[in-house]
């Protein structure tokens, strides 16, 4: 393979790699930054020296590297500029250090191909920052699976035929049913989370019935038109709560 410095972490993302590496010596951060990652869909590899990472590597290149600056064996600047002067690119997701570390760390010095968090980490920018560099087209938005119940347009979605909402972000559902409205219609969407009755108004974006593709879930994903700011935050803390659940609590 010829050495193409000019290829961008777009052309990167579009290979069919799907695991992300995560390298840092703080048991805690390998934990908490593996676990999101699971919950984020990805699969993850994880190293506590810089020489591990680089033996990962040399045998299967990542869609991505997650590491700390500072590591027990090489900084993490050192590891990337080892990967670099390969004939492989990976894009790279530098942890820094934050405020309160007493931690040695030189002026950092970082080219094309390099995001940057600071510590602690909060679990809506790593999704994006993850998001950014994997995926062809990145969400703003974190996204999970779920089962709940809802109406549309004032009707109840029939569970026994397995209708709920399948998937939400703090943007839009994506709402299982068999006979759902067509895209572009305008609908009315109605749930409940931990016992708030909620309410958004919603364009058709997709929207596929029983029987029309292979594999496929019927029903329609919409994004929200209208909703108020307090029914969006409820929404966003219930979405964080699940993917955070059982993980040490972040600073925010």
């Amino acid at each position: 393979m010829e050495k193409n410095t000019g290829e961008t972490l777009k052309g990167i993302a579009n290979r069919p790699r799907r695991f992300i590496l995560v390298v840092t010596s703080s048991t805690d951060d390998l934990f908490s930054i593996s676990m999101l990652l699971q919950r984020f869909a990805y699969e993850v590899c994880t190293a506590q020296t810089a020489k591990q990472a680089l033996d990962i590597i040399a045998v299967a290149l990542p869609a991505l590297v997650i590491t700390d600056l500072v590591l027990p064996d090489m900084s993490g600047l050192d590891m990337l500029r080892n990967v670099k002067g390969d004939v492989r690119t990976l894009p790279i997701l530098l942890l820094l250090p934050g405020p309160d570390a007493h931690v040695e760390t030189r002026p950092v010095e970082i080219g094309g191909g390099v995001l940057c968090l600071t510590k602690p980490i909060h679990t809506e920018d790593l999704y994006r920052a993850v998001q950014s560099v994997v995926e062809a087209t990145p969400r703003a938005y974190l996204r999970i699976p779920t089962t709940l119940p809802a109406s549309v347009n004032k009707v109840p979605l029939d569970a026994a035929k397995g209708e709920y909402i399948m998937n939400i972000s703090e943007n839009g559902v994506f709402v299982r049913m068999l006979k759902p409205p067509r895209r572009n219609e305008r609908v009315s969407i109605e749930l409940n989370i931990n016992g708030r009755d909620l309410n958004a108004d919603a364009v058709v974006m997709h929207s596929r019935r029983a029987g029309e593709g292979p594999f496929r879930d019927p029903g329609m994903a919409v994004r929200f038109t209208v909703i108020a700011p307090e029914t969006r935050e409820i929404i966003r803390r219930f979405i964080h709560d699940e993917v955070t659940r059982g993980i040490a609590p972040e600073s925010e």
